[in-house]
């Protein structure tokens, strides 16, 4: 069973099974919204998700 919404700030929302060895039955998804990768949330009201990839690449630029 898939359900597609899209958040309040336009971004795609997905539930889906896992397909990552720690992503046990059903979970939503939310697109990155910066790299637009598929990106485990907690629940469907989230407006936005930066995946962990973004959120390193933000703080090693702040950095330099």
């Amino acid at each position: 069973m898939k359900k597609e919404k899209v958040s309040s700030k336009g971004h795609r929302m997905i539930y889906r099974e896992g397909t990552r060895w720690n992503e046990k039955g059903m979970s939503w998804y939310m697109e990155c919204r910066e790299c637009k990768v598929e990106t485990r949330i907690s629940k469907d009201d989230i407006q936005s998700v930066l995946c962990s990839k973004c959120v390193q690449r933000q703080i090693n630029d702040s950095l330099i």
